[in-house]
């Protein structure tokens, strides 16, 4: 409930704010995908929530935003999931992996943490890993932005990637870098 209050309010503040291009949503697929997106800056999720809500997204999240308890709360109720960053967490990648096999869709930031336009950084495996497990879709989304008020914000969707079901962990590795290669190219 709260989730169909806060998305067109997002939208409508968003685009109130900024001058919003969003291209190549026609290119989300049916049933489960997992969402990977370059981060930028904390308005990152609230541009994909509000945009690419086709369906419920939920947010792989670090787990210091938890923290705040009023903070954390509405995020959780916004479908976010914390993360421990550098640790892996067998229950997250399952939960994820569930919620994916569930023609869900899952979102998160390969780089781990926030990385300024015009720069890269190597990508962790989870988004491979998670949608390897699954047996679905990756969708590359890009955004190009500095969220200045009334700057552009520009999204850019990506087609959709497969990935094998079965890979060694070199395969996921090599696979993250060619990911995050395409989401930096769109």
């Amino acid at each position: 409930m709260l989730r169909r209050m806060i998305i067109p309010l997002a939208k409508g503040l968003t685009k109130l704010l900024f001058r919003v291009k969003v291209t190549g949503i026609e290119k989300l697929p049916d049933g489960g995908y997992l969402i990977a997106a370059n981060h930028l800056s904390f308005w990152d999720p609230v541009f994909i929530g509000a945009y690419l809500s086709k369906k419920k997204i939920t947010f792989l999240a670090k787990d210091e935003l938890f923290r705040f308890k009023p903070f954390g709360a509405l995020i959780t109720a916004l479908g976010a999931v914390p993360v421990s960053r550098g640790v892996r967490d067998a229950s997250v990648v399952k939960n994820s992996v569930d919620i994916l096999k569930d023609n869900s869709v899952v979102c998160l930031f390969p780089e781990g943490t926030r990385i300024r336009n015009g720069k890269t950084a190597k990508p962790k495996k989870g988004a491979v890993r998670m949608a390897s497990m699954a047996g679905v879709p990756i969708v590359p989304v890009h955004l190009n932005a500095n969220y200045k008020i009334f700057s552009k914000v520009i999204m850019t969707v990506g087609d959709p990637v497969s990935v094998p079901q079965s890979m060694t962990n070199d395969e996921i590795g090599e696979k993250s870098i060619e990911l995050m290669d395409l989401i930096y190219s769109l």
